[in-house]
């Protein structure tokens, strides 16, 4: 079974072209937000995003974050101390999902003093 899925799906792109449009959305979206920047993935499907210049630890973001924005994405800190200026952010979900998110995340961190 897992020789004939392989030969009959093997070069199917369909997926991957997927995340390439959600990655090249995201990507540049997170990027325009005063405050983050990520560097372009290459082989994943989630984006490490500088949170520094938020004044904020990287638990403290996701937690306010869900709580005001209700936005959901991963602490750096879960990766070891030299993360803890970092989120994790999945591009699992579809596009529109994605810019619904950045939206949020946008107003969250234009909210915040600094």
């Amino acid at each position: 079974a897992g020789i004939t899925a392989y030969e009959q799906y093997a070069y199917d792109t369909t997926l991957r072209d997927i995340f390439l449009q959600r990655r090249d959305f995201l990507y540049p979206a997170i990027n325009s937000i005063d405050k983050l920047s990520c560097r372009k993935p290459e082989g994943t499907f989630y984006l490490f995003v500088n949170i520094e210049k938020t004044g904020m630890d990287s638990y403290t973001f996701c937690k306010e974050l869900l709580l005001n924005a209700h936005v959901a994405v991963a602490p750096g800190i879960t990766y070891g101390k030299e993360y803890d200026h970092y989120i994790r952010i999945a591009y699992t979900l579809d596009i529109a999902k994605l810019q619904d998110a950045v939206s949020r995340i946008k107003l969250f961190v234009e909210g915040l003093q600094t």
